[in-house]
């Protein structure tokens, strides 16, 4: 008796090991977030172009992937820059993708040129490739007493010229009261 006992004990032992071996996690529809490669708080980053700045960025706390291309950050405040002219920034978090040459920017997103105009955006996205400054939600420019709203647009890293697209509207502020 004890060796039908033995038996049915280790054939149990060996069915839960077999059952743990092939057995997956548990589904929850949830993926795990990728572990980041490194991480900062309180960091600044930039980029250069012929030894001049073009946009610099500081940001509470940033995580690289460990692919070293992406990098993730919150609690942004930096600018954009072209010769005389800045847009200063900020956003509640964003992303800048190294290679890629792209970065974005989203969370309540206000900023404010050294000329005046102020933007509302619920993102913007910067190409590094084309200097082109982009979002594609709705936002509003005000400057010099008028208000510009639309869609989406495509300008200049400093929001000298502006293409809205979409339902584009310029208004006086004294008319949108």
């Amino acid at each position: 008796m004890n060796k039908k006992l033995a038996a049915g004990a280790a054939a149990l032992v060996l069915c839960g090991g077999l059952w743990f071996f092939f057995s997956g996690p548990e589904e929850t529809g949830e993926t795990a977030a990728p572990t980041p490669a490194m991480e900062f708080s309180d960091t600044e980053l930039h980029e250069l172009e012929g030894g001049k700045i073009v946009w610099k960025m500081n940001v509470g706390h940033a995580a690289i992937d460990a692919d070293k291309n992406t990098m993730h950050f919150t609690d942004v405040d930096g600018y954009f820059k072209n010769d005389d002219v800045e847009l200063t920034l900020k956003a509640k978090s964003g992303m800048a993708k190294r290679q890629e040459r792209l970065l974005y920017l989203e969370g309540d997103v206000e900023g404010r040129t050294s000329d005046g105009a102020v933007l509302h955006a619920a993102n913007l996205t910067y190409d590094g490739m084309t200097n082109r400054l982009s979002t594609d939600q709705f936002f509003t420019v005000e400057k010099d007493g008028k208000i510009l709203s639309a869609d989406s647009f495509v300008a200049d890293r400093i929001l000298q010229t502006i293409e809205a697209r979409g339902n584009a509207r310029l208004a006086d502020k004294e008319a949108t009261k």
